[in-house]
């Protein structure tokens, strides 16, 4: 998860608004901490503007150099570490143009470049880092809340109107083969003549055909799986989980606390006096964060978000006042600006605390969404399966009748015509009672049967067909077996998945040998197919056999062997 959180860093998503509304008056409040400069006359406001100059320089800069350095698609291919080199390099124009205004504006005598440089690295340069984090944190978060949402209202659709899905498919298809057949039959009066029998051959050449071949393929159904409706989740959703069970951490502020100190305080203050000061937070914040820590999850953690988010920034306000009046009571060279000392330092205190907890909670929730999006999204996957192998049976199953009987009904009317055209005996009545025989074949057409074959006889269908061109040989383990006997709807994709392996280890792996396995494992069944071959490329694009089995599998790979290669994929259990 801290991976997640660096990768976000190099995204498009780190940098915003946010940003610049965080950055601009808490680094204004360190500058004038943390100058060393005394704020006499107008020095404060000219101070004041060499901040937000070079801040916004700053900024500018970092802005165009995410838009130079980091790719469009930086979501999928992330670059945090330019993303880092581009924060330094806003951080070294910062200290160039704040140490030069502060030298022409007669605020300064001697360049402090170095000094500005390394004191502002743990304070706006950590603060922004933490920003961008917790900003594509917060997005990605607020992206997978989205995610959640469409895939359990999907699974909850999905689940309860699988039936209703199926028939509802069954229904269209048989009313398009209905209503093209009447179609063609209303054509189909008078007496039979060699204009009746071009229109029953018309009939199977033009529907029947074409129908039934388009049934057998079950990609050209373009069956979607139902989604939910996106609704956007905005950041109350996402603020409202900070601040929950072991958000807090005491190590990561004290050591922020003391680098942070450690690299402006010495040089400011100098030695002494800066370790004292280094010393002085180091201390409060730990002791402080350790105290709030014990009695936050107790007491707290479990509160209204807004009760959690005011307690803590009381307890933020509280330890910024104990590092001001503290550091007062410590050394009187900071009781000349005690006041300005004390509300940067509550400041600081405010927003690093408010970063690093919202961190914290975004890593934890992040990883804990992760978890439920993928055990969610894994059953909306087997669903999607068990509905795709269902309407695989029926349309298979439409298209065997159409194939059959209602093919085999009009190929007897036009042998009839056939044969009453050659006899010179072609009454009304026969074609009046052709048309009553195609259209009660039609009707038979909602009991279709669904059963599959058996699958030892395809197996030995393939050997057969193949032989000469390669050998198959096939293994199924005894709950295997068991498992295709009494599952007709995963047999039948077995089935298909086997006819289609085959095929294509044959015409692209120019096969010698082809060995069939399967087995029963946590009650789903695995399917292993390994070939003599041709090795697999590298890279392949993806054609109808692998659009087939991303449709009828929960999962599938393909892996080269030394000579050939190895399918292994997934089917549920179906009935």
């Amino acid at each position: 998860m801290l991976r997640r959180a660096f990768q976000g860093l190099g995204g498009p998503d780190a940098l915003s608004w946010i940003t610049a509304v965080v950055v601009y008056p808490t680094a204004l409040l360190f500058t004038l901490f943390g100058s060393g400069i005394e704020l006499q006359g107008d020095a404060l406001l000219r101070l004041t503007v060499a901040s937000i100059v070079s801040n916004t320089c700053m900024l500018l800069f970092i802005f165009f150099a995410q838009r130079l350095l980091l790719s469009q698609g930086s979501r999928n291919a992330p670059h945090p570490w330019w993303m880092l080199a581009a924060i330094l390099g806003g951080l070294v124009v910062r200290a160039a143009v704040i140490d030069q205004l502060v030298m022409w504006l007669g605020l300064h005598e001697q360049s402090r470049f170095w000094f500005r440089f390394f004191a502002s690295l743990p304070s706006t340069g950590g603060m922004i880092v933490i920003i961008a984090v917790v900003v594509s944190l917060s997005r990605e978060y607020s992206r997978s809340l989205s995610r959640l949402d469409r895939a359990k209202r999907s699974f909850e659709l999905l689940t309860t109107q699988h039936e209703v899905i199926v028939e509802e498919e069954r229904k269209q298809v048989i009313a398009l083969a209905r209503t093209s057949l009447d179609e063609r039959l209303r054509e189909l009066s008078g007496e039979a003549s060699t204009e009746s029998l071009e229109r029953v051959r018309k009939a199977i050449e033009d529907v029947v055909r074409p129908l039934s071949h388009q049934l057998n393929d079950p990609l050209a159904r373009n069956i979607q799986l139902p989604e939910a409706i996106d609704e956007p989740v905005g950041w109350r959703v996402v603020v409202k989980d900070f601040f929950g069970e072991k958000s807090i951490h005491p190590l990561w502020f004290t050591l922020w606390s003391a680098v942070t100190g450690l690299l402006y305080a010495p040089q400011l203050w100098g030695l002494q006096v800066g370790l004292m000061f280094v010393l002085h937070i180091t201390i409060v914040t730990g002791i402080s964060t350790l105290l709030i820590r014990l009695v936050w999850d107790r007491f707290f953690a479990s509160r209204n978000w807004r009760i959690r988010a005011t307690v803590f920034s009381v307890f933020c306000v509280v330890v910024g006042g104990l590092y001001g009046f503290g550091s007062a009571a410590l050394n009187p060279l900071f009781r000349d600006r005690i006041w300005l000392h004390t509300i940067a330092l509550i400041a600081a205190a405010l927003v690093a605390g408010w970063l690093f907890t919202s961190l914290s909670s975004l890593i934890r929730n992040l990883n804990e969404l992760t978890t439920q999006l993928d055990e969610v999204e894994t059953a909306l996957r087997r669903e999607q399966v068990l509905l795709n192998a269902h309407l695989h049976v029926e349309m298979r199953a439409l298209a065997r009748f159409l194939h059959g009987p209602v093919q085999d009904a009009l190929s007897v009317a036009a042998f009839r015509i056939r044969a009453a055209i050659d006899d010179d005996h072609a009454p009304y009545e026969l074609v009046t009672e052709l048309r009553k025989s195609i259209v009660i074949a039609m009707d038979d057409m909602s009991d279709a049967d669904r059963s599959a074959a058996d699958t030892d006889e395809v197996l030995r269908q393939l050997a057969d067909l193949w032989q000469g061109v390669t050998e198959i040989t096939w293994q199924l383990s005894h709950d295997a077996a068991a498992a295709l006997d009494e599952h007709t709807v995963t047999r039948a994709s077995f089935n298909e998945l086997v006819r289609e392996t085959c095929s294509n280890a044959v015409r692209h792996g120019e096969a010698s040998h082809i060995s069939i396995s399967a087995s029963v494992i946590d009650d789903e069944l695995t399917l292993l197919v390994e070939n003599r071959g041709a090795p697999v490329p590298e890279h392949r694009d993806p054609g109808l056999g692998s659009r087939l089995f991303d449709e009828l599998t929960l999962s599938w790979t393909i892996e080269a062997l030394p000579a050939g290669s190895r399918l292994t994929a997934r089917l549920p259990l179906i009935r």
